[in-house]
């Protein structure tokens, strides 16, 4: 068994509930937007989106039994019954949302073989939620297209592409960061910015009334500082999970993790470039928003880290990552919040008239 991982803070009880009444008339164009005129909700990424490890059991447990991806229970994609996730809240508002996860995979699901023998996905249980383990922003673009091949084939009846409002969650850069402190071409500033750039152009293309949620990165090398107060997470990082994140982890210095630090920071401030030319178009059925929730997050103990890797959210993070990107949503972009705080968290519950920003 691993040592004590520090304080867990309550998460706070869900209450927010459904108005009574009729609602608003649906929404026209996207400025108007409310919470149940969302119908589809889909996701991009990688293994945090995927949900890898982050229900992970005590040390001694099987390896086997604990390499699994909790789709179910992501932050932003869980369709679990109960679990905290923004595809759960946004049920309560319109209960017919399309495209949540429910259940578990092995990360191997998200690999195409040549041979064709392991598929790139398991539909009925990943549905919309395309993050696959270790992609980089460069693998994205596969990832779109098989959210475009999904909504034309297994949706093509439940929704209506022209007419359906749908929201797509896109959390993706760690895996590019890991190389900064090598300077790898895949963690240039100017290579993120245009491939993200791209990828919302192909979004743009072809799933109409979509809007984008790009989730702001926070500071991955934080990690470091709880993974070496606990003996088992050391040896991990040392000897078994040393390539998981070269510039973090194994021989990594000081300087290769403040590489990442300031990279982290540039990535942040492309991914807002991004957004502000999407936003200047004003275009009426289409739009893209950066939610900061845990930009500047300062992780509160080693228990927000899965207990098979150190490194990786644990399902306490992915809770308070549900409710800040669900406050996100709600708020301006002056006044949304960047330093979610697990101890002091509490919903922003919608009224009738809340737009979505």
């Amino acid at each position: 068994m691993i040592e004590s991982r520090g304080p867990v803070y309550q998460i706070p009880l869900w209450n927010c509930t459904a108005w009574a009444g009729p609602p608003p008339p649906p929404a026209t164009n996207v400025t108007q937007l409310h919470i149940q005129d969302i119908k589809v909700i889909m996701a991009v990424g990688d293994s945090i989106g995927a949900g890898f490890a982050m229900h992970s059991g005590p040390a001694d447990e099987p390896w086997a039994l604990r390499l699994i991806e909790y789709r179910g229970d992501t932050f932003h994609m869980g369709g679990n019954e109960g679990q905290y996730s923004l595809a759960n809240f946004l049920k309560v508002y319109n209960p017919d949302l399309i495209g949540a996860s429910v259940g578990e995979t092995l990360p191997l699901d998200a690999i195409k073989w040549k041979e064709g023998v392991i598929e790139p996905f398991v539909p009925h249980i990943t549905h919309l939620n395309a993050a696959q383990s270790q992609a980089k922003i460069e693998n994205v673009a596969k990832q779109v297209d098989y959210l475009i091949e999904q909504l034309n084939t297994t949706y093509a009846k439940t929704v209506n592409m022209t007419h359906d409002w749908k929201m797509l969650n896109l959390l993706i850069g760690a895996n590019n960061l890991c190389g900064a402190c090598f300077n790898r071409s895949y963690a240039d500033p100017d290579y993120y910015e245009q491939t993200l750039d791209a990828i919302v152009g192909q979004i743009y293309q072809n799933i109409p009334r979509t809007v984008v949620n790009l989730i702001a990165l926070f500071n991955i090398s934080q990690v470091h500082t709880f993974a070496m107060t606990s003996e088992y997470c050391r040896v991990m990082w040392k000897d078994i999970v040393k390539t998981e994140c070269m510039c973090l982890q194994g021989d990594a210095t000081d300087a290769d993790r403040l590489a990442m630090d300031v990279r982290t920071v540039e990535f942040n401030r492309r991914i807002n470039l991004v957004a502000s030319r999407w936003q200047a178009k004003q275009l009426l059925e289409f739009n893209v928003k950066v939610q900061p929730f845990a930009q500047n997050m300062r992780i509160p103990s080693l228990s927000y880290l899965s207990e098979l890797d150190c490194f990786h959210p644990h399902a306490y993070a992915d809770a308070a990552f549900a409710i800040g990107l669900w406050n996100n949503i709600q708020t301006p972009d002056a006044e949304k919040e960047s330093d979610l705080n697990p101890a002091t968290i509490g919903f922003q519950c919608p009224t009738k008239d809340t737009i979505l920003y």
